[in-house]
């Protein structure tokens, strides 16, 4: 649901990811803790903050994912104040930057000024 290709995350990632999460009961009680809060849009009420915000700020969205709305990446475009466009991967899903790093660097590199658009 959350990753592109059909073979991610592999057993050593999620092993990798996970196992330090589950291993105590303190662990479990963050994750779940971690789980309720995600039920809220933690940007919202901040809206006027982030317009005035001028960190350059550059979208980069995949087109499959299923758990946010496209219309999400052109309302943070809108919102945040020192945006610099949308970027969408087609296809892509929620952690698609994990399957295409070279992609997020070309983005960051941009963003950052190395190397002009």
């Amino acid at each position: 649901m959350t990753y592109t290709h059909p073979s991610q995350p592999t057993d050593e990632a999620i092993e990798y990811y996970f196992a330090p999460l589950v291993r105590s009961a303190r662990g479990r009680d963050q994750v779940h803790a971690y789980t309720l809060a995600l039920d809220q849009n933690s940007l919202a009420g901040i809206e006027p903050a982030l317009k005035r915000c001028q960190v350059p700020v550059r979208i980069v969205w995949g087109t499959g994912d299923t758990i946010f709305s496209a219309s999400s990446a052109d309302y943070l475009d809108r919102t945040l104040g020192n945006s610099r466009g949308v970027r969408r991967v087609p296809g892509a899903r929620l952690f698609f930057p994990e399957e295409y790093p070279d992609l997020l660097a070309e983005e960051a590199r941009h963003l950052w000024g190395a190397r002009p658009r």
